[in-house]
């Protein structure tokens, strides 16, 4: 058998009961629904250790959910914008700058990356 995916939903929204719904008819899934307002969020989500973490952009907690790019490099953010009916990723990739130079050529990479509209 296959790893399975392992994915964090963080939100009290309808649209994500029903995601939560759909992820669970999926095996090759483990989701786990986590209330984003207990104290030690953070704590539960750096031992879960989750491949995905999807949570709701809109929510006054979303803030402390980008810190975990700097502890778990490698872990997707997914925000969800009900609003605007989107999902924004957040790219948890890291590379170290040593000069303008490099800097620039990173804007530069991100800039060739990211898709034209």
């Amino acid at each position: 058998m296959e790893k399975q995916t392992i994915v964090a939903l963080l939100g009290n929204s309808m649209m994500m009961d029903g995601i939560a719904v759909s992820l669970a008819e999926n095996e090759e899934v483990i989701s786990l629904r986590l209330d984003p307002s207990t104290m030690n969020l953070q704590e539960r989500l750096l031992r879960i250790k989750p491949d995905l973490i999807l949570y709701e952009l809109d929510s006054d907690w979303a803030h402390t959910i980008l810190s975990l790019l700097s502890e778990q490099p490698g872990t997707l953010l997914l925000a969800l914008d009900a609003d605007c009916s989107r999902v924004i990723i957040m790219n948890s990739r890291q590379r170290l700058t040593k000069s303008m130079e490099e800097l620039y050529q990173l804007f530069q990479d991100e800039v060739d990356l990211a898709p034209r509209t």
